[in-house]
Parts: C-alpha cells; sequence; structure tokens
C-alpha cells in the first residue's frame, strides 16, 4: 500500500510505502519505507508489526492507517495498524480491527457517511485468494469513534463483481 502523507523529517509532503512482497519471492516485507521528493531519498522507519501485503492504507490526522491485507499463504487479517510518525511507531492495540477478515481490497480517505469528518474505506477484497470469496463489501472506519461501520450487506462471494488485490483512490 502506498499513500502521501507528512513526516517531521521532511520539509514538504512525503510518499510512504507499507509492506509488500520481496522482490521475486513470495516473503513478506515488513518495511515502512518513506520518499521524501525535496531530497530524493528513501528512509526506513519501523517495521509492520504485523507485516502483511496489500493492505488498504491511508492518511487522517497526521496518521497513517494501514488496514486488513494479505499474508503469503493469502490469509487475510483483520487487523488496523497506525503509524504515528512524530513518535515513530506503530499502534497496533488501540486500533479497533475491522468486523471481517479483508485483504486486497481497495480503498482511501473521505468524508464519513455521517459527514462527522475523514473516515478510512476499505472496499472489497477477500478473506483469502479465493476470487469466489470476494465481495463488494464497504466499510469505513472513523478514527474519531474508533469504529468500523458496514455501508453495505454484500457478503463473500455474493457478487460476481467483487474484486481481489484492488488500489486505493
Amino acid at each position: 500500500g502506498g499513500v502521501v502523507g507528512t513526516n517531521p523529517a521532511a520539509a514538504g509532503p512525503v510518499g510512504y510505502v507499507v509492506g509488500g512482497l520481496a522482490a521475486g519471492s513470495s516473503v513478506i516485507n515488513p518495511d515502512l519505507q518513506m520518499y521524501d521528493p525535496g531530497t530524493g531519498v528513501w528512509t526506513q522507519l519501523a517495521d509492520l508489526p504485523n507485516p502483511r501485503f496489500s493492505p488498504v492504507v491511508g492518511w487522517i490526522g497526521g496518521l497513517l492507517y494501514a488496514a486488513g491485507g494479505y499474508d503469503t499463504a493469502f490469509a487475510a487479517t483483520n487487523d488496523l495498524q497506525v503509524y504515528d510518525p512524530v513518535a515513530g511507531t506503530w499502534d497496533n492495540a488501540t486500533p479497533a480491527d475491522i468486523p471481517n477478515l479483508r485483504g486486497g481490497g481497495a480503498g482511501g480517505v473521505g468524508v464519513c457517511a455521517s459527514g462527522s469528518g475523514p473516515c478510512l474505506f476499505h472496499v472489497g477484497g477477500g478473506p483469502d485468494s479465493n476470487f469466489a470469496s470476494t465481495t463488494l463489501e464497504t466499510w469505513q472506519y472513523d478514527p474519531g469513534a474508533n469504529a468500523w461501520t458496514q455501508l453495505d450487506n454484500k457478503p463473500a462471494g455474493s457478487s460476481p463483481d467483487g474484486h481481489l488485490l484492488g488500489a486505493g483512490v
């Protein structure tokens, strides 16, 4: 997953790359890496507490959110991890996890359905790499309430148009 945010070590916006697979293998890359376009330098930051690939990531209120994702066996997680670039640490205990196992979804940040502020949206994906179990479920995470809300009722496998390994928006 990738997202644009800020970092106290940089003069302007930076890009973050969260997790992934090591080049040419199926080994999970636990890295959080930051690219500063002002200096042209990549910096290795704190590793993910629960490494995975294909999470949905977003930037809200100066924090980086990474939701869901897969391990090397394509088993999904419902984990939500939050990175604070000022402290340089991940919080893997406080944020509420997604109610369903989801990896390979698409998502991003937008206004919460209630209009209350920014939310992280997680759309689709599935519990594994089986296309028959993919979904178009839409979940939103409201950091102010520390809660997930399902915005539709499309259970896994209910849509022939579900998707796997989506992209961010």
